[in-house]
């Protein structure tokens, strides 16, 4: 149970970093000075690197949550060999 909850943890984490990172990337897309703003608060050359490294990390979040629900579905489930 400790593997699955600190999946659940980390699964929603990357989501909401992700997801913050993306809508901090695209207010810096209408600023007056796009360049400086991905150097200042993004840490990335350009905007586009920065916001598609963030949904990246959100795509990944949900992959690992919906990993993380099929082994806790998985392990919930009776097992119905070892009876036999």
């Amino acid at each position: 149970m400790f593997f699955i909850r600190l999946g659940k943890f980390v699964a929603w984490a990357l989501i909401i970093l992700g997801g913050v990172g993306a809508v901090i990337g695209l207010v810096g897309v209408f600023t007056s000075d796009p360049q400086a703003w991905s150097h200042a608060y993004m840490g990335a050359d350009t905007l586009g690197e920065e916001i598609d490294q963030r949904l990246m990390m959100v795509g990944v979040g949900l992959i690992f949550g919906l990993l993380v629900e099929i082994a806790e579905r998985l392990g919930a489930a009776p097992d119905s060999d070892a009876k036999s």
